[in-house]
């Protein structure tokens, strides 16, 4: 804004004398030591003064000191700032600041000092933080305002493409609450709570891959960033990492090749290859012994077994069907070493067996499980659980492959949909074949169906920590209808999936 010099001049003559007749109803408190505003290795004294409610800045040096055009109201004796994109309003001896028309608590009145207008330091500090595009901090011991030279905490984004599907990440300073949704377009859309950025580093960034335009906001108390795609890559889901802390999208796409190598040899056929060859893979085992009953000291990895045999009796008295256990006895086998078994053989279905167990004794039911990043923190604590296999194998501590299953490249394979499939057709015969709550079908990161490249899922079958349910798996009877209802699920997943029905 452009003004003549005798406009100037009027309006400091105005504030002087409006000033001059406030004065009385305003006293001056002692003088305090200049506060320093701190930036990029510079810094600056803005003066102030101690009152009662404490340090008092001037307004007018502070927001000319951060770059703001300021004007005052004689009529109304109020402060306009546009700083930032933003406009601030004060108004004398009152508590509270106008920003973009949203009325914040000072909690101190704006106070009149010796020809300026002040405000309190310590809560003026905390609006300004949110309203400026950099970071700023009051340091009530050194007295200093200092703005961190990291003003944004949404940095960078990159674009990883997959053979298997594509993983976009967002860098952040810090962890944010976020949220993602796509929109006509082939738009995704990436709302972050708190999120800070620049928009035009981003808008003016090079496209990479199949990113095809980019478009970033800044709001009062979020950020988002809209990503176009050159096509449409379907359904996604999200995740979250550290150092770098980053948000993750990760697309399964199905017109790339899947991101590992084909298991023993290419068997070319003239036709179908059929849903024949069944895994059963019975959990824990030897020095892992599970979950252990705490009414009847049951064990897990004896009934799961108990269950397996029960399943493959069923599958061998098929004849189109073949089944392989990953175990027959009570032996250790590492969590990736039963889904090579599946791969070396061939296999065309992985099923794990398991019963839950929970440190309250009151959950119960059954539940199927497929692999995908968990979407709650009960289905995370299922796989920690059923993880914990890990600590009785023989690693290296420096080998971080145990949890790659976390990675894209590990769970958008072209299976995760028939496994999805796979796990609600079994989890639909659990609820029709036993006298237990049915606690539905979830997703989670368990390593043992990590690798496996076929449909794979894992089926708890009861809690072994609930006093009914662990009676419920010690019987036979119930142990056979959980093979049941496991082999009817397959027979329906052939029926659904299988080239020759």
């Amino acid at each position: 804004m452009v003004r003549q010099p005798t406009v100037r001049i009027l309006q400091t003559v105005v504030l002087a004398l409006t000033c001059a007749l406030l004065q009385v109803l305003a006293p001056a408190g002692p003088a305090a030591a200049d506060i320093t505003l701190s930036s990029a290795g510079k810094r600056i004294n803005i003066r102030s003064v101690e009152l009662k409610s404490g340090i008092h800045v001037s307004a007018i040096e502070l927001f000319e000191a951060l770059g703001g055009r300021i004007e005052w109201g004689a009529l109304d004796k109020s402060l306009n700032v546009e700083l930032a994109g933003h406009h601030w309003l004060f108004h004398l001896f009152s508590s509270f600041v106008g920003v973009d028309g949203d009325a914040h608590n000072l909690i101190y009145p704006v106070a009149y000092d010796d020809g300026d207008i002040m405000v309190s330091i310590a809560t003026v500090a905390p609006i300004l933080d949110f309203a400026f595009p950099r970071r700023i901090v009051w340091d009530r011991e050194t007295t200093t305002l200092a703005i961190e030279t990291d003003k944004f905490n949404v940095v960078e984004y990159a674009v990883h493409e997959k053979k298997n599907g594509l993983l976009l990440e967002l860098i952040l300073r810090r962890p944010l609450k976020f949220e993602a949704f796509s929109s006509e377009g082939n738009w995704l859309n990436i709302s972050l709570q708190e999120g800070r950025l620049e928009p035009a580093e981003f808008n003016q960034r090079d496209r990479q891959g199949v990113v095809s335009e980019i478009k970033a906001y800044q709001f009062a108390n979020s950020a988002q960033i809209s990503f176009r795609f050159a096509r449409d890559l379907g359904p996604f889901v999200t995740a979250t990492e550290t150092t770098p802390d980053r948000i993750q999208i990760i697309y399964e796409d199905s017109t790339y090749f899947p991101d590992y190598p084909v298991p023993g040899e290419t068997r070319i056929t003239a036709t179908p290859d059929p849903i024949d060859l069944i895994i059963i893979d019975p959990g824990h085992g030897g020095r892992d012994a599970g979950a252990i009953g705490p009414h009847k000291n049951t064990k897990e990895k004896e009934i799961v077994l108990n269950i397996a045999r029960y399943l493959k009796e069923l599958i061998d008295d098929d004849p189109e069907l073949t089944a392989i256990m990953t175990r027959s006895t009570d032996v250790f086998v590492p969590l990736e070493t039963r889904a090579q078994i599946a791969n070396d053989a061939g296999a065309d279905l992985f099923i794990s067996i398991h019963a839950n167990a929970s440190k309250k004794t009151k959950p119960c039911g059954s539940q199927t499980f497929f692999l995908a990043h968990a979407k709650n923190n009960d289905a995370r604590a299922v796989a920690q659980l059923e993880n914990a296999a890990l600590q009785y194998e023989d690693r290296d501590p420096d080998d971080t492959s145990v949890v790659d299953f976390i990675l894209l490249d590990m769970i958008q394979t072209e299976f995760q949909r028939e496994s999805a499939d796979l796990a609600e057709l079994t989890q639909d015969q659990l609820e029709q074949e036993l006298k237990i709550p049915s606690r539905g079908v979830d997703q989670a990161g368990f390593v043992v169906l990590n690798k496996a490249y076929m449909p794979s899922v894992l089926v708890e079958t009861a809690f072994i920590s609930n006093e009914k349910e662990e009676k419920e798996l010690r019987k036979k009877s119930f142990q056979k209808d959980v093979a049941k209802a496991i082999y009817r699920s397959i027979l329906a997943f052939k029926a659904r999936y299988d080239p020759a029905y």
